[in-house]
């Protein structure tokens, strides 16, 4: 069905499984058992959690409903104290709800879900100091942020920007920079990826972003994800955001532009992110000038070695592709959601 942020969706079409009352209760059991009170012994259920809802359920994660996870989800919620228990307690939970919540919207009470766990943001991750935990967080902030107001969006940017450019040239301030607390590789990497699932952000905070991304991306050997984080950034067709969130096209034209003066060895995701920047969507306010994207397009085919993101980047329907959607959005998509690009609706 088509998934627009505020809007009644149909019913969801599922994997063909039928799932009994009694297989979801039981489902549910498992959490409570793993996440609710209780001595050591019953919280030693956390570890195999994921294979306990599998065998409750008789079905592979990845053919969970959203129908189902969103029930898993309540569950979650309820249990959100869990938290507190111990640093695994945080990460399951985190990455449990995460994957059962996202992309944030497609569900009738997802705004009341979103609602309750934006009251999760200023208690911040409860045990800091474990990696584990902090790189689920931003994990579980990026697979929500579809269901995340404008104004919640900008206020996670805007107090991750200074440790973003903490010994950056791309944040001018002196002082701006020394206020921000420099991030671990991963977390930083995981920040990066938060973010750029952020459709909702202004225009020129997105443009900043992918600025100091660029500076980033020009002085090492750029990991696949980071071209993706920046192709999300700049990218043409959103999944879920307005339109007039979108990067805009000069902007747009000006990163392939430096990029492609790199003259760096070309990668697949580098490929990739070029074609997310360059795409042709029909629009005049959001596609490059003919000439700018017919030169992407003679450097996309020359070799060979890329000439299938060719297609990504003159057909605007290879979007409607679950495959083309489940890559932008970093992973797979719950079953029985469609995303359908264009500006959703958005609230302050």
């Amino acid at each position: 069905f088509d998934v627009r942020h505020g809007a009644e969706p149909n019913p969801a079409p599922t994997s063909g499984e039928t799932l009994d009352q009694d297989q979801i209760e039981a489902a549910r059991g498992e959490i409570r058992k793993a996440f609710g009170p209780g001595d050591a012994g019953v919280r030693s259920s956390l570890p195999t959690l994921v294979k306990a809802l599998i065998a409750a359920l008789d079905l592979g994660r990845d053919k969970w409903p959203t129908a189902l996870i969103r029930q898993l989800a309540d569950t979650l919620i309820e249990l959100a104290g869990a938290r507190a228990f111990s640093a695994q307690h945080e990460a399951r939970w985190l990455n449990l709800l995460g994957y059962c919540l996202r992309p944030g919207f497609g569900d009738p009470v997802d705004e009341w879900r979103l609602r309750e766990i934006w009251k999760l943001y200023p208690q911040g991750v409860q045990f800091h100091r474990q990696d584990q935990c902090r790189l689920e967080w931003w994990i579980f902030w990026r697979r929500v942020a579809g269901g995340l107001k404008a104004g919640q969006q900008w206020h996670i940017a805007q107090q991750l920007a200074p440790s973003l450019a903490a010994g950056a040239s791309a944040l001018k301030s002196k002082s701006a920079r020394k206020a921000g607390k420099r991030l671990g590789a991963h977390e930083e990497l995981e920040v990066w990826m938060a973010l750029a699932n952020f459709e909702r952000l202004p225009t020129d905070t997105k443009v900043q972003l992918g600025r100091m991304l660029l500076e980033k991306l020009a002085k090492k050997s750029a990991q696949p994800r980071e071209w993706w984080a920046l192709g999300r950034l700049g990218g043409r067709i959103p999944l879920y955001g307005p339109l007039d969130r979108v990067l805009p096209g000069d902007e747009a034209a000006a990163w392939i532009d430096q990029i492609l003066g790199w003259n760096l060895p070309v990668s697949d995701a580098q490929a990739y992110a070029l074609a997310q920047l360059g795409r042709f969507t029909g629009d005049r306010q959001r596609d490059l000038a003919e000439a700018d994207r017919e030169r992407l397009r003679s450097w996309l085919e020359a070799g060979g070695r890329h000439r299938r993101y060719v297609k990504i980047l003159t057909d605007p329907a290879t979007i409607d592709s679950a495959g083309e959607r489940d890559r932008l959005f970093g992973e797979s998509l719950p079953l029985g959601l469609s995303l359908t690009p264009g500006n959703q609706g958005d609230a302050a």
